[in-house]
């Protein structure tokens, strides 16, 4: 499917079910999830708005949560590189077509690498861009295969 000027509504994923194990400010790394979410959807030639209220205003629409937000153990990551402590975000959601759903999203971003055990803000950050980066790639690939 051509999705050049398809419209897609992005809902913001809730946390309000999400397990949050982070001393940090979560405001960053939603910002960082969404921002990477529709810098690659745009790319792809949807053009990507604000849900409208209800389903099926927009040609699809995406809706999800965050399961898990976690920064792990920074003192771990520095000397169990590799074995512990890795940060993580973990994201489902779904897809709909107009009013009707497509297919169920899943993505989970590890990090457990950083300089000195890297901060775990900015690791949660790259965790989340990561997330969105797989979740928009099951998007597109379910579109193009319509």
């Amino acid at each position: 499917m051509e999705l050049t000027g398809k419209t897609c509504a992005i809902e913001a994923f809730s946390t309000d079910q999400a397990v949050v194990k982070t001393r940090s400010e979560i405001g960053p790394i939603l910002g960082a999830f969404h921002q990477e979410l529709n810098k690659q959807l745009s790319k792809d030639g949807l053009l990507i708005g604000a849900a409208p209220a209800g389903l099926g205003q927009c040609d699809f629409t995406v809706e999800g949560q965050f399961v898990c937000i976690d920064e792990g153990n920074r003192a771990a990551r520095y000397f169990l590189t590799f074995l512990a402590g890795a940060a993580t975000v973990e994201v489902e959601g779904r897809l709909f077509h107009g009013e009707y759903p497509v297919m169920d999203l899943y993505a989970k971003g590890v990090q457990s690498i950083g300089i000195f055990g890297g901060s775990s803000e900015r690791m949660l950050q790259t965790c989340a861009a990561g997330a969105a980066g797989q979740i928009a790639g099951q998007i597109i690939e379910a579109l193009a295969n319509r």
